[in-house]
């Protein structure tokens, strides 16, 4: 990804679920660029595969289990200190067994209606005009 916005990494398995965040995140926090992908393993890949310069501002993975646990690839991000302004988001479904991440991880509850959704991306985009000082 070469953009000169900061931008959000997704990674959510289901499409439906990664198209709607996609489209809400597009419509309400129009200054970041949005860049999907299908997995946590591809996250990984992704993050590994950039320059300095091109990582995201944030990362947003669900907890959904996909063959990688979000805490093991939360490990794995949190362990490398070039990623240690990274800000992480893990959506948590509420029928899921709870997880403790570090102080430096955001769990935000999985969102399963639109004003859900909704109050997600409002959580998100507070925390990224927060970190990147914008007005």
């Amino acid at each position: 990804m070469k953009s000169k916005l900061p931008y959000i990494l997704i990674a959510e398995e289901s499409e439906n679920d990664r198209n709607s965040l996609v489209q809400e995140l597009e419509r309400h926090i129009v200054y970041a660029a949005i860049e999907p992908v299908e997995s946590k393993s591809e996250l990984l890949n992704v993050l590994e595969d950039c320059s300095w310069s091109e990582y995201p501002a944030m990362v947003i993975l669900s907890n959904t289990d996909d063959g990688f646990s979000a805490r093991a690839v939360v490990d794995r991000i949190i362990s490398k200190p070039c990623f240690s302004d990274l800000k992480i988001v893990v959506m948590q479904g509420s029928d899921s067994e709870p997880v403790v991440y570090p102080d430096c991880v955001r769990v935000v509850q999985r969102p399963v209606g639109r004003f859900e959704l909704e109050d997600m991306v409002a959580q998100i985009d507070k925390v990224l005009i927060e970190e990147l000082q914008f007005c």
